[in-house]
């Protein structure tokens, strides 16, 4: 498993981590969000989004389970990691079970837009080996 981190401001971070699936190659990287997610630490977890495509997994989990708060940069930010994981055919989940999380996801639309998952297990079983195309929105 490989880990990288970029830290968010002082009560935030953002790290992801790797999980293969077992095929060629083939990994589901996961960027786990902690703490608040806005417009500070938002440009960080942009940057790490952007570090995880390139790596062209086969899919990418944007884990929100320990959010303590969305601002609208980070609505932003998801919209604009939806958009590049669709340029670059790479499936993308967001893990969001808590009210604040799931709420913003909601009112916004955004839930029609990603595939929502209740847990990180329940994302890599889902996201792992599919195929990339039947996962986008």
């Amino acid at each position: 498993m490989t880990t990288a981190d970029v830290t968010g401001g002082i009560h935030s971070t953002s790290t992801w981590t790797d999980h293969r699936t077992g095929r060629d190659g083939d990994c589901v990287l996961v960027v786990h969000v902690h703490g608040e997610f806005d417009q500070a630490t938002g440009v960080n977890t942009a940057e790490l989004v952007r570090q995880a495509l390139a790596r062209r997994p086969a899919a990418l989990v944007l884990d929100l389970t320990e959010v303590d708060f969305v601002g609208s940069a980070a609505l932003s930010v998801l919209v604009d990691a939806r958009r590049r994981a669709d340029e670059a055919g790479i499936a993308l989940g967001v893990v969001a079970a808590r009210r604040v999380t799931l709420l913003p996801l909601e009112l916004t639309g955004l839930t029609r837009v990603f595939a929502v998952f209740s847990t990180v297990r329940q994302a890599l079983a889902e996201l792992r080996g599919k195929d990339t195309g039947a996962l986008s929105a």
